[in-house]
Order: structure tokens, then C-alpha cells, then sequence
């Protein structure tokens, strides 16, 4: 009886079905947001994309985890997200001065035939 009531009063059943339905919500939401970024390759990864990806990972932990966040406020949230980044993306591609501030100087590996030490 002691296992019972236990269990009973430790596994909300209610609880652990919302963080389980909202986890498949955030694995959906990040796979749209991943391909609405335009993020296909993870060759080149810089330093913006990094933290992009370890604020949106915990945007997603955190309120996966979080039982007063509902789903539409995670939407909400990550729309915000998807907004800022592609925003940034945007003038990034614009503006080389941008780029290089947030992405870093690109250094070829092969120059004139040799390779770049």
C-alpha cells in the first residue's frame, strides 16, 4: 500500500502527459524552425549559430519543463525567436561589416595553390 500511494501522489499522470505532448510539440516547432532558418547542413557552424541553437535548446527545455507555460505561449515564444534570428541572418547578408562582427573572418585553406598556414 505505502508503493500505491506513493506512486499515486508522485506521478501525476495529467502532468507528465502535458510535458510529454509538449516535448513532441517542441520537436516538431524546432524542426520548422530549422528549416524555415534555411539550416540544412551543420558543416559551417558559427559562432551565431551556436547560440542560437543553445538559447533555443533551452527556450525548449525550459518550458517543456515549466507546467505554467502553455503551448501557445512556446509558439509565441519561438516565433519571437525565429523573428530576431532571421532579422540578424538578414542584415548580416547585407552588410559585410555585420558579417564579419558576428560570423568572424573567413580564412581559405588553400591560397594561390598552397595550403594556408
Amino acid at each position: 500500500m505505502y508503493c500505491v500511494d506513493y506512486l499515486q501522489q508522485n506521478l501525476n499522470f495529467k502532468e507528465n502527459l502535458q510535458i510529454g505532448f509538449k516535448l513532441v510539440v517542441a520537436l516538431f516547432a524546432v524542426l520548422i524552425y530549422i528549416k524555415i532558418i534555411g539550416r540544412t547542413i551543420l558543416n559551417h557552424v558559427s559562432g551565431l549559430d551556436l547560440v542560437q541553437n543553445i538559447i533555443l535548446g533551452g527556450l525548449a527545455g525550459g518550458i517543456i519543463y515549466n507546467p505554467n507555460v502553455s503551448i501557445l505561449k512556446f509558439a509565441f515564444v519561438l516565433f519571437i525567436w525565429t523573428f530576431i534570428i532571421s532579422f540578424v541572418a538578414y542584415v548580416c547578408r547585407k552588410n559585410g561589416k555585420l558579417r564579419r562582427l558576428f560570423e568572424g573572418q573567413i580564412i581559405p585553406l588553400v591560397r594561390k595553390g598552397k595550403m594556408n598556414e
